[in-house]
């Protein structure tokens, strides 16, 4: 199936490619394109690091059931603990993140264009933007999956274990977000060599941390592992967008206002003590609908002015 989802998205994105004048050749092109050179320094940090973390990963994934077989003294019990966590809880986590990676692969072609261009304004403003529409975004989400991971966990998978992963994982799922949309900014503004240092780093102190706190600790300590592997990644990408930019941090619109938005609106739902029917609907009410019209005032306001 994913070898013909793949070959089928391949194909679409050829026929795509060939209807644009910028993939056809021109009579101002150069003789021979690109040189090696300006190739090799474009293809070696992303493949490079594509096999370095898949190595890093498979060691990591490798590990983790063993030392959950270590706390937990049966290998079977360790290993259905671990395809809890990565095959329900961490998929359901990441599921809404699917409208966050959409964006990201929008607006990566725009923030290369307005480097290509010198334009530092429409950087700074498509950087800004990203980054307040991530934050509310996130921050509501991870809401969401503290306050209703425990009934959508049971309704897909009739599972309490992963309800509790997931709404554990709800707490720090705005820095798992913010951390991803961090790394497509950055290969926008052509940083693939400071990526592929801070997810060595990362993959790294993973790798350490695993070995050192699930043995002793189990779920528990996997899930400490998450929250300083992301921390970490979060503010080593962040400080580089914003030294590249010579940009100042937007703490409150970034971060601190969806933050207060998410646990006014979280704190409201939960303090109604009514079933899901009640709750959900109310969630997206109180926070859904002020972060709808924050954002369709940014993004207006945003599009305009490049305009």
């Amino acid at each position: 199936g994913n070898t013909v989802s793949e070959a089928f998205s391949c194909m679409l994105m050829a026929l795509f490619a060939g209807r644009e004048p910028a993939f056809r050749p021109q009579p101002c092109d150069p003789a021979h394109g690109f040189t090696l050179h300006e190739l090799w320094r474009i293809a070696w940090p992303v493949q490079s690091s594509r096999l370095l973390v898949s190595a890093l990963q498979a060691v990591e994934s490798s590990l983790l059931p063993m030392c959950l077989a270590l706390h937990l003294g049966r290998r079977s019990e360790a290993v259905a603990q671990y395809g809890t966590i990565k095959g329900m809880a961490l998929p359901l986590v990441f599921f809404p993140f699917t409208v966050l990676s959409a964006l990201a692969g929008l607006l990566m072609p725009e923030i290369v264009r307005a480097k290509t261009r010198g334009d530092r304004a429409a950087l700074y403003r498509l950087v800004d933007t990203t980054l307040r529409t991530t934050g509310l975004f996130a921050a509501l989400a991870g809401a969401g999956l503290v306050l209703f991971g425990r009934p959508a966990a049971a309704l897909l998978f009739r599972d309490e274990q992963a309800g509790a992963f997931v709404q554990a994982l709800g707490w720090i799922a705005p820095f798992l977000y913010f951390e991803s949309m961090l790394d497509g900014i950055l290969k926008g503004l052509g940083e693939q060599l400071a990526t592929f240092r801070y997810t060595v780093l990362d993959c790294g102190v993973r790798i350490l941390l695993i070995c050192c706190l699930v043995p002793r600790q189990g779920a528990a300590g996997f899930l400490g592992v998450m929250v300083v592997s992301n921390l970490l990644t979060f503010v080593l990408e962040l400080q580089r967008i914003l030294r590249c930019l010579a940009m100042r941090p937007a703490l409150w619109a970034w971060f601190f206002a969806p933050a207060a938005l998410a646990l006014l609106a979280g704190g409201a739902v939960w303090a109604t003590g009514q079933g899901l029917a009640v709750q959900l609907p109310l969630f997206c009410l109180l926070g859904g609908t002020p972060a709808a019209l924050l954002l369709r005032r940014r993004w207006h306001g945003a599009v305009r002015r490049d305009t």
